[in-house]
């Protein structure tokens, strides 16, 4: 019988570096990422974009709780790391620029009677 392969050492070595996973621990989150997570046909725009640019060549991305997975052509991983804080969420926009740090924003101009449309 074959052993099923889900991740390379570098992932599971990153993933001890980043979340402080044993390699047990990390096997069974890359599994559920595996199962779970999102491609970039779910997102739209600039997500859809981040994820399609990550997955270069034969690899593709998912997104799953907060970490890109990088997946070769089997579809076993071969590395993960954070994704952007704001990936996801819905983006503020004051004219046609998009507001980078919503929370910056909203404290520089709390003083301003547009202040409540900022507050999350």
């Amino acid at each position: 019988m074959e052993e099923v392969f889900f991740a390379t050492p570098h992932a599971l070595a990153r993933a001890k570096e980043r979340r402080g996973y044993n390699a047990k621990r990390a096997l069974s989150w890359i599994k559920k990422a595996l199962e779970r997570g999102r491609d970039y046909t779910f997102y739209t725009s600039r997500e859809r974009a981040y994820l399609r640019e990550e997955g270069k060549g034969t690899c593709f991305a998912l997104a799953y709780d907060g970490y890109c997975f990088i997946l070769d052509a089997r579809g076993a991983c071969v590395t993960l790391y954070e994704l952007p804080r704001d990936f996801g969420k819905k983006k503020l926009y004051v004219g046609k620029t998009a507001i980078r740090d919503d929370k910056k924003y909203a404290n520089h101009y709390q003083k301003e009677e547009n202040y409540e449309r900022f507050v999350a």
